[in-house]
């Protein structure tokens, strides 16, 4: 399953500062011209993580056994980190033709439970499926 979780971007900048006033004809060896280096660090205002269940006792994955012409429901939990205090929003890809998706609530909030409710068709083939979910900033 893919999933778009936490992301911190942490940037480095450095910024010199000089005294102020005319400058000419001075060297960096006056005592009057004064340097100082300070650091600013720009951090992302902050991301969410994602939680999926079930998940198969054994391994930990997110996978279900379903009966075709059955629903399944997932159950997804958002959490907010360092702060952020947008929308998540979801989307599914790669479900089989012929089944239907609905989310119980989309552009949520962090803190937020979802479930997402598949519908299995009739006509689909007996094998394992390999679905997303994707969680992203709305």
């Amino acid at each position: 399953m893919s999933k778009t979780l936490k992301l911190v971007l942490i940037g480095l900048m450095a910024l010199v500062l000089a005294g102020s006033g005319n400058l000419q004809g001075q060297t960096q060896d006056d005592p009057q011209v004064q340097t100082r280096t300070f650091t600013i660090l720009v951090k992302a205002p902050g991301s969410f993580t994602v939680e999926m269940t079930p998940k198969n006792a054994e391994t930990g994955d997110i996978e279900v056994e379903v009966v075709k012409g059955t629903a399944v429901v997932f159950t997804i939990t958002t959490a907010a980190v360092e702060g952020y205090d947008g929308k998540i929003n979801f989307s599914a890809d790669g479900l089989p033709e012929g089944t239907v998706y609905e989310f119980s609530a989309n552009d949520v909030d962090p803190g937020t439970t979802v479930t997402l409710t598949i519908q299995t068709s009739g006509m689909m083939s007996n094998k394992a499926y390999v679905c997303s979910l994707t969680a992203s900033p709305a």
